[in-house]
């Protein structure tokens, strides 16, 4: 097999200039990258952020990295079914978007893993949902059966993508669209949270849930055998967790939940946060926060860190420890993309 060739800077350098000219502004990295072709893994490796790459072609930086909420995509999807009168396959979402002027068909798609299904299950949840009834008719339109849409026979369930971690379970192949989801969105977070905890299940902790409403975490991953524990808070976030005033809480919980865990025999505590992404600082701060607490170390996971770990852990599943995780946690204070390369070191 030929190794593939990663792309001079200086041809990436070029290929930016060349984009920026032909769409009269600073291209977004994820724009960049679909006009190029010039894969995020390689820009990366010659700048750390987009702002640096749009600095050395002497381009100010693209500053519009907020995305559009979900509820306004799911709005203007409503409208692109009302005027169509059934849910739209992708075709008829890519002519209506420019017929309404309702942005590009990507925008809605890539949003949710490039899955036109998972886009269909998440708007038919939010129609279910909304207080607004100016779209509960859409519950009734012809289009929400993906089945009928498919050459198939309908008892397969075959999905229009390829899966990134197949040996991930099903139930977690959609944790990374859950990550984004709006932080108003109760329904979303409540299941974020749910699949959260089922992924540290599949690693082997025993989980104990404590749900939301309760001034406690998430829920607890430990394991008796290894003797150490997981507090773990699940955030659900579009543009990232940002700490605010989380860490006295968090405190509160290291306390509470350190002294709960006496009675199982665990030994060591670390306190774990997933979410989409995360400020490095935070980290910082949360660590002087939790200095006089039992707290051996904080990690904070991003959902596609947590789902390469536990697709490995399948993988590998002959050779994958508890204590190969543990290391984990005290080598990586964010466990993000590509951390299979480490435990496949470990």
């Amino acid at each position: 097999m030929t190794k593939r060739t990663r792309p001079s800077k200086e041809a990436i350098l070029a290929a930016f200039i060349r984009i920026a000219k032909q769409i009269g502004k600073t291209p977004g990295e994820r724009t960049f990258v679909d006009l190029s072709g010039i894969k995020r893994d390689d820009i990366r490796y010659y700048w750390p952020r987009p702002a640096a790459l749009a600095a050395d072609a002497g381009l100010a930086p693209n500053l519009l990295t907020v995305q559009t909420p979900i509820s306004t995509l799911f709005e203007n999807l409503g409208e692109i079914s009302l005027h169509i009168k059934k849910i739209p396959t992708k075709n008829e979402l890519e002519i209506a978007c420019r017929e309404l002027s309702k942005g590009s068909a990507t925008t809605y798609i890539k949003r949710f893993d490039n899955s036109m299904p998972t886009l269909r299950a998440q708007f038919k949840a939010w129609l279910t949902e909304s207080p607004s009834s100016k779209y509960h008719q859409l519950l009734t339109f012809e289009g929400w059966d993906v089945r009928s849409l498919r050459t198939v026979p309908a008892t397969i369930a075959v999905q229009d993508r390829r899966l990134e971690y197949p040996f991930l379970p099903i139930a977690l192949q959609e944790l990374c669209t859950l990550a984004t989801g709006s932080k108003t969105d109760k329904n979303i977070a409540a299941l974020f949270e749910e699949r959260c905890a089922n992924a540290f299940q599949c690693l082997g902790f025993t989980i104990k849930r404590f749900g939301q409403g309760h001034r406690a975490a998430d829920f607890l991953a430990y394991s008796v055998r290894d003797r150490f524990a997981l507090i773990v808070d699940a955030k659900s976030r579009i543009n990232g967790y940002r700490l605010g005033t989380d860490d006295r809480q968090y405190r509160e919980y290291a306390e509470q939940h350190c002294s709960e865990l006496e009675h199982e025999a665990v030994e060591r505590f670390y306190f774990v946060v997933v979410s989409s992404d995360f400020n490095s600082d935070d980290q910082k701060r949360l660590k002087v926060t939790l200095k006089e607490t039992r707290i051996k170390e904080i990690s904070w996971f991003t959902a596609k860190g947590i789902a390469e770990v536990v697709a490995y852990s399948i993988e590998y599943r002959s050779s994958f420890t508890l204590k190969k995780f543990e290391n984990l946690l005290l080598s990586h204070p964010l466990v993000g993309n590509g951390i299979q390369k480490f435990l496949m070191k470990a």
